[in-house]
């Protein structure tokens, strides 16, 4: 039976082989519920180009990202647009390096420590009176 997800849920990408698992926390839309799911993909007989524009695939999603947020001068002006968005077109990503920086996880130590590092003594003394109240 699914296990209904919660803040902290184990999230993992294993590989070995031609074999990855996953697992992760997935939406159920209808239902509205979030539950933990364990999913393995066996990439047996694919070949490296089809593995490669899979891979393509999610690093274009992740990068177009960035395109739709960036912040334009005039966003009525579509020729200002056109030509400030420019640098988005013909670029080299490379892949490694964005790998790198979504590797550079905090740890729940260095998290607190920059939450603390940015939030004023009131919002510190709220955050620690709901914390105690969650152990009650």
């Amino acid at each position: 039976m699914l296990r209904k997800a919660h803040k902290g849920s184990p999230k993992f990408t294993r590989v070995d082989d031609s074999i990855v698992t996953c697992q992760h926390s997935t939406l159920h839309q209808p239902s509205g519920v979030v539950f933990e799911l364990t999913t393995t993909l066996d990439f047996t007989d694919v070949s490296q180009s089809d593995i490669l524009k899979l891979a393509a695939d999610t690093v274009l999603i992740r990068w177009r990202g960035a395109f739709k947020k960036a912040k334009v001068s005039d966003p009525e002006d579509i020729e200002a647009v056109a030509e400030e968005l420019s640098g988005f077109n013909n670029r080299k990503i490379t892949v490694a390096k964005m790998l790198q920086r979504s590797r550079a996880k905090l740890t729940p130590e260095q998290r607190a420590a920059k939450i603390k590092a940015e939030q004023s003594p009131e919002v510190l003394a709220a955050l620690l009176e709901l914390a105690r109240s969650l152990d009650k």
